[in-house]
């Protein structure tokens, strides 16, 4: 893999030939790094290549069992060897990557997010051989009881299907879990799927959310045909159905504020930076969502999502959530209220906007507190699957203010933290 992966020319990591892999897509070119490497970063991953299987070297150690020598060490963000290294386990493990947004993601999340670059940690076979294994973490800022604080989200975890067995995931995240903190970072999140959550629990990270996905249906027929035989069976089914959902949207929409009104926009402008400020002092915790940060996650490769605003009869924002859209079905992707008042009159009137442009159903996905989910449930939200696990690795410094607070709220992180 990694290691055994070379160039014809030059002996460099490369990422795999593709035909139809553009790095920079139809007419665009990424931005340099200031010494080039990018750009040669792409060429090297424009040639064919040929692939070079070999299996890993080995050691015999002092209890006779064979393993090969790993070597663990913090990640150079401009060394090309890394970096191909690095996409290319992203490739070969992490489905939601994509060859045609690899090098533009990493870019985006590497080096220009607003809270700092991601820190990465490689394992690799021998201190000269190619990546095997990584591990990054996320600089996030946090407000924790109204202040601000750096946190990490651990991302981002792959080794590669042939030194799985030999402890190369407990050597990476032991790595992180040691050195993290030399960064300033004050805690880390996790959100590992079954196969890793026994790594991070023998780090030291303890439980304090659940994943959490939900659905709240717009029109049924789309859900009814798939059962119902024959199909104007469903129809009709259907059509008494949509007329109670309607109803119910109209009753709910009479218990709230009057005079309010709504924008849909493709961008956060000043507004939001005031309702940030407004709101951010009352915060026990959660992330920041400032405007700068807000325009960064929203120019988030291959993912086009908008604002659906709900502002008071005074025109203050009171609430906002983005969301994408793939054909009739609506991804709920962050959810923002200046009080909990809010919470429903905003999901409300995003249905009864949905609902006029012929959509189907509004799905959302989250890692928080049960407390958090009930609260998507009172606002129509059906349960479609709770799975997944989420943790806290408590830096030495903040331990205690951060469990307090971490367990004492109805926090949550929707799509547009998780979704990276």
């Amino acid at each position: 893999m990694e290691q055994s992966l070379r160039s014809e020319k030059g002996g460099k990591p490369a990422l795999p030939e593709h035909p139809s892999y553009s790095p920079s897509g139809p007419g665009k070119k990424e931005k340099s790094n200031g010494n080039g490497s990018l750009p040669r970063l792409e060429r090297v991953c424009g040639k064919k290549e040929r692939s070079i299987r070999k299996a890993p070297s080995l050691l015999i150690t002092t209890s006779g069992r064979r393993s090969p020598e790993l070597h663990v060490r913090r990640a150079d963000p401009d060394d090309e060897g890394d970096r191909a290294g690095i996409m290319r386990l992203w490739l070969d493990n992490l489905p939601h990557i994509t060859r045609d947004i690899c090098l533009k993601r990493f870019e985006w999340l590497y080096r220009e997010n607003p809270a700092g670059p991601a820190l990465t940690w490689v394992a690799t076979e021998g201190n000269e051989g190619g990546v095997i294994g990584c591990a990054s973490v996320m600089p996030r800022q946090f407000v924790i009881e109204g202040e601000r604080h750096l946190g990490g989200l651990a991302i981002d975890f792959a080794i590669d299907r042939r030194y799985r067995s030999y402890g190369a995931a407990l050597r990476l995240q032991r790595a992180v879990s040691e050195q993290v903190w030399e960064s300033g970072i004050g805690f880390l999140l996790a959100f590992p799927n079954s196969a890793a959550r026994g790594v991070f629990k023998r780090m030291g990270y303890r439980e304090v959310g659940r994943n959490w996905n939900g659905a709240r249906l717009i029109r049924s027929f789309g859900k009814l045909r798939r059962h119902l035989r024959p199909i104007p069976l469903a129809a009709t089914v259907g059509a008494g159905v949509d007329l109670l959902l309607l109803i119910q949207n109209r009753v709910s929409l009479r218990a709230a504020p009057k005079g309010c009104r709504v924008e849909l926009l493709d961008e956060a402008d000043a507004r939001w930076q005031q309702f940030w400020e407004g709101r951010s002092s009352s915060i026990r915790f959660g992330t920041v969502h400032d405007v700068e940060y807000l325009r960064w996650r929203h120019s988030q490769p291959a993912v086009r999502s908008r604002m659906f605003a709900l502002f008071d009869e005074e025109g203050e924002l009171r609430g906002y959530l983005s969301f994408t859209r793939q054909g009739d079905v609506l991804e709920v992707r962050d959810v923002q209220v200046s009080s909990e008042r809010w919470f429903g009159p905003l999901l409300d009137r995003f249905w009864q906007e949905m609902y006029r442009t012929k959509a189907l159903v509004i799905n959302i996905g989250l890692v928080g507190t049960d407390t958090m989910i009930r609260r998507f449930q009172r606002a129509g939200f059906l349960t479609r699957s709770v799975e997944g696990w989420a943790g806290v690795l408590p830096g030495p410094t903040l331990e205690r203010d951060l469990l307090e607070a971490i367990h004492g709220e109805a926090w949550y992180l929707g799509e547009a933290d998780l979704d990276i």
